[in-house]
C-alpha cells in the first residue's frame, strides 16, 4: 500500500494502481478480468489460491441466495403440520388421480367454450390480408387493426369462417394447426397476463414502502420486548407472507382472537399431527426417554419423552421431590409410561447412567424381555469427564486457571487492559461440570500470546499491580510460566475427542459418526 488512500503497488510486476482497494488487487493477481490488468509475474500457486477464493465466495453467495429463496418460498405456502411426513403417506391414491384428471379436463373444456362464446358474441377481429400465400398461415395472414368492426357496422361471415378455421381443431396434430389469433385478440381482458406486473409508480415507491414497513415492524419488536432473533423463526416469515397475500382491508387478530379461536385452531392442528405421529408407532417402534434433573429450588423433576421416526414428543412430567429415587420407584414410573403408550410399541427405554436407573433398567429387561434398556451416551461421556477432572494434576491446572481469570475479572483496570490486548473475553473455569473447563482451557490457549504480551508490557510493569509480593505479581509469574501452558495443552488435547462426541450426542442434528472414528 502507498501513502495515498486506496493507492497500492504490486510487489511482483511493480504496477501502480490508484483506487480499487483489496478486491482490485485480488483481481489483478488472479487475472481474467477485462477491467483490470493481469499480473504477469504472479506465482502460479498464488494465482490458483486467489481464483479458488473467488470461486468459493461465488458458490457461497449462490448457496445463501438459494437457501433464502427456498425459505421464502416455503414460508409463502400455507402452513402444514404434515410437511415432514414420508412420501408413502402423502402420495395420492387412484381416486385422487382420477379426480385431478377430471378437473383438468373440465377446465380445458371450459376454456374452449369461452373461446367459442367470444367468437359467437363478438365475431372475428378485422384483419387485412398479408403478403400473399407465401406466409404459410392459411388463406390470409391476420393483422390486428385499431377497430374490430367493418366500416359498415356488420360482421363479415367470410372473415368469421376464416377465423374459425384459423383457430384449428384440438383433435389435429400440432403440426397441422395453423398459427392464428388467440382469445386475447378477441378480448384483451379475457385472460390474465402471464407477465403482469405492478404499476411503474409502485416500483418507484417500493423502497419507501419497504422503509415504512421495516420501521413499523421494528417498533413492534422494540416496544413489545420481542428478541431480534425471533425474525429468524419460519413462522415470522410465514406470517409476513400471509399478510401480503391478504392485502388491504383485512383486520389483524386481537388479543381475544389470539387466545381464543386461533389457540383452539392451533391445538386442533397439533392434535391431528400427534395422531399421525402415533399412527407410525406400529411401523417404526417407539423409544421412551427418561430425563431427571434438579431445578434451582431443589425440586426433583423427571420428564418422559417419546421418540419415533426422527420426531421427539413430550409425554409427561413428574414431581418426585418427596419420593425416594430407588430402583423400585424408577421401575414403577417406567412401567406406567410403557403401559400408557402400549407395550407392543416400545422397543427400548433410555435413561441416565445412575446406579438406580441402571438397576431399574436391568429389572425392566428381566420382566419384559422384548424391551431393551440403554444408557444415555451423553451422560456416560459426562461421567468420564468428571472422573478425569478428579485427577490431582488436572485439578492443579484448573486451580491455576481459576486464579488467573479471577484476578483479571476482579480488577477493572486489569480487565480493560486484557480486553485491549486480547480483543475479547476469556472464559472462566467452573467447579461443576468438567466439560466447561475444557472450553475455558481452550479459550485461554487461544489468547496465550496476547496474555503473555500484556503481562510484559510497559503499561503493566508501570502499574501498582506489578509490585513484588502482590497478587498481580503472582499471577504474572503463573502466566509467564511455561509449565502451566504445557499442562493445559496436554489436557485439551486429551479431552478434545470426548468433548466433540459429547457435543454431537447433545445436539439435535444427526452427526456423521464416521468422522469421529479414526
Amino acid at each position: 500500500m502507498l501513502s495515498a488512500r486506496h493507492h497500492w503497488r504490486c510487489k511482483w510486476c511493480n504496477t501502480k494502481f490508484k483506487g480499487g482497494g483489496v478486491t482490485r488487487l485480488k483481481q489483478h493477481l488472479a487475472g481474467g478480468y477485462p477491467d483490470v490488468s493481469m499480473c504477469r509475474k504472479c506465482p502460479q500457486k498464488v494465482r490458483q489460491l486467489i481464483k479458488k477464493y473467488f470461486a468459493d465466495s461465488k458458490a457461497a453467495k449462490e448457496r445463501a441466495k438459494q437457501k433464502k429463496t427456498e425459505v421464502d418460498h416455503r414460508a409463502a405456502e400455507p402452513p402444514s403440520y404434515h410437511s415432514r411426513e414420508s412420501k408413502e403417506t402423502s402420495a395420492p391414491d387412484d381416486e385422487a388421480q382420477i379426480e385431478t384428471v377430471i378437473q383438468a379436463s373440465l377446465a380445458d373444456q371450459y376454456q374452449q367454450e369461452e373461446i367459442a362464446r367470444y367468437r359467437e358474441r363478438f365475431g372475428p377481429s378485422y384483419y387485412e390480408s398479408g403478403s400473399g400465400s407465401a406466409t404459410g398461415r392459411g388463406e390470409f395472414e391476420l393483422k390486428r387493426t385499431t377497430s374490430v368492426r367493418e366500416p359498415g357496422g356488420r360482421w363479415s361471415r367470410r372473415n368469421m369462417s376464416s377465423l374459425l378455421r384459423a383457430f384449428g381443431s384440438r383433435r389435429r396434430s400440432s403440426r397441422d394447426i395453423p398459427a392464428g389469433p388467440s382469445i386475447q385478440d378477441l378480448d384483451p381482458h379475457a385472460l390474465p397476463s402471464k407477465d403482469s406486473k405492478q404499476q411503474r409508480i409502485d416500483s418507484m415507491l417500493k423502497k419507501y414502502k419497504k422503509k415504512d414497513m421495516w420501521r413499523a415492524i421494528g417498533s413492534w419488536f422494540y416496544f413489545s420486548h420481542i428478541p431480534a432473533n425471533a425474525a429468524a423463526n419460519p413462522y415470522y416469515r410465514s406470517a409476513i407472507s400471509a399478510i401480503k397475500a391478504a392485502g388491504q382491508g383485512v383486520d389483524p387478530p386481537g388479543p381475544k382472537d389470539i387466545y381464543g379461536q386461533l389457540l383452539d385452531s392451533n391445538k386442533e392442528d397439533l392434535q391431528r399431527w400427534i395422531a399421525s405421529y402415533k399412527n407410525k408407532w406400529p411401523t417404526y417402534g417407539l423409544t421412551v426417554m427418561c430425563d431427571g434433573w434438579t431445578g434451582p429450588t431443589r425440586r426433583s423433576i423427571i420428564n418422559f419423552l417419546t421418540y419415533c421416526d426422527g420426531k421427539i414428543f413430550f409425554h409427561k412430567s413428574i414431581d418426585a421431590s418427596d419420593k425416594m429415587h430407588d430402583a423400585t420407584y424408577i421401575l414403577g414410573l417406567m412401567e406406567e409410561v410403557i403401559d400408557s403408550v402400549g407395550e407392543q410399541h416400545v422397543v427400548q427405554v433410555i435413561t441416565d447412567n445412575g446406579p438406580q436407573h441402571k438397576a431399574a433398567g436391568e429389572l425392566l429387561m428381566e420382566q419384559r424381555p422384548q424391551i431393551y434398556w440403554t444408557a444415555c451416551a451423553a451422560h456416560c461421556i459426562d461421567l468420564i469427564l468428571m472422573d478425569i477432572g478428579k485427577i490431582c494434576r488436572v485439578q492443579q491446572v484448573v486451580k491455576i486457571a481459576q486464579i488467573i481469570t479471577r484476578f483479571i475479572y476482579n480488577h477493572t483496570w486489569v480487565l480493560s487492559l486484557m480486553r485491549m490486548y486480547t480483543g475479547g473475553e476469556i472464559l472462566r473455569p467452573d467447579i461443576t461440570r468438567f466439560a466447561t473447563n475444557y472450553i475455558a482451557f481452550d479459550s485461554l490457549l487461544q489468547k496465550k500470546t496476547a496474555l503473555r504480551q500484556m503481562f510484559v508490557s510497559a503499561e503493566w510493569q508501570e502499574s501498582r499491580y506489578a509490585r513484588a509480593g502482590t497478587d498481580g505479581s503472582h499471577v504474572e509469574n503463573l502466566v509467564t510460566s511455561q509449565s502451566f501452558w504445557q499442562r493445559a495443552e496436554k489436557i485439551v488435547k486429551a479431552i478434545k475427542p470426548l468433548y466433540e462426541v459429547l457435543r454431537a450426542a447433545d445436539s439435535e442434528r444427526y452427526p456423521r459418526w464416521a468422522s469421529y472414528i479414526t
